[in-house]
């Protein structure tokens, strides 16, 4: 009896401090913005899908209009547009739908995005249907998040031992390298590698287009600045194969607007955090930018 009592207590007691922290500024940054889905308002006149630069770079208190943040850290367009369905319910007839096309990478065969824990923000969220890869034993692995980050920090502690720790951290053109198999990003030859893929997405986003216009909104594809430290890594003829000519496309095919910021120079280094991400400053002037530039056409 006395061991049935010390096995309740325990679950008691992990049940509590698994509250707690789920509670904390440490874990809710883990969900890279999806904190925010559990309090979407309604009456929505525009808002915006996409991944982390839109996440960072979007501040709705500088638009007239009442808006939402869709976007996180990361997310892929099939995530996008399952969102903008999910919460379709929220979105006013008329709404301005923007999606960010980040440049030049959007179209490309991630393979970050077939890691075990790429879909692991949406859970709870989106219907188990629209997860990739939906599984009841994830469900409830993610329902105790305190334990997952005690694993892995005693995982990362006996890695540290057996590998020399490199305090070096990689640029993100090393790391979209990395997630998508190239060997740089200014060779545009590598692009026949990712044909398939800027197929399957372009299709995405056409039947995402689609879904908007039937609904009456108003899409409209946005790319964000770059700082020149990141751009510098990336040459012209490789935007043109990985990213441009797919959007050309769709813009050409429905006659939608496109706001493209990706080398605009009112955006200098002293608007990014980061090689990719901008700070408060750049928020602030991106999103007045941004809400100044859509309201010209809507």
């Amino acid at each position: 009896m006395s061991f049935i009592c010390f096995v309740v207590i325990c679950v008691a007691i992990e049940y509590i401090a698994e509250k707690i922290y789920m509670q904390t500024a440490r874990y809710i940054s883990t969900l890279g913005g999806a904190d925010k889905f559990f309090d979407v308002p309604y009456g929505l006149e525009i808002c915006n899908v996409g991944s982390g630069p839109a996440h960072y770079g979007i501040d709705y208190k500088f638009c007239k209009k009442k808006g939402f943040n869709f976007s996180t850290a990361p997310q892929n367009f099939y995530y996008g547009y399952k969102l903008l369905q999910h919460f379709s319910s929220h979105i006013k007839e008329n709404a301005i739908i923007i999606i960010i096309i980040m440049c030049p990478m959007s179209f490309g065969c991630n393979q970050d995005t077939e890691r075990k824990g790429y879909s692991d923000k949406f859970y709870g969220i989106l219907n188990k249907s629209d997860i990739i890869g939906y599984s009841l034993e994830r469900n409830i692995l993610l329902q105790h998040p305190l334990i997952i980050r005690l694993y892995s920090k005693f995982k990362a502690k006996l890695k540290k031992k057996s590998i020399k720790n490199n305090n070096v951290a990689p640029t993100i053109t090393q790391v979209w390298a990395k997630e998508f198999n190239l060997n740089d990003l200014k060779d545009e030859t590598q692009a026949t590698m990712h044909i398939d893929s800027f197929k399957e997405k372009t299709q995405l986003l056409r039947e995402e287009i689609t879904y908007c216009l039937k609904h009456k909104w108003n899409p409209v594809f946005v790319t964000p600045p770059i700082p020149e430290v990141t751009r510098k890594e990336i040459s012209e003829e490789f935007i043109r194969k990985f990213s441009t000519n797919n959007i050309d496309a769709l813009v050409s095919e429905f006659g939608i607007q496109y706001l493209n910021y990706y080398d605009d120079k009112r955006f200098d280094n002293t608007c990014f955090s980061n090689d990719i991400f901008v700070n408060e400053k750049g928020r602030s002037l991106f999103s007045k930018i941004l809400f100044n530039d859509i309201m010209k056409f809507y």
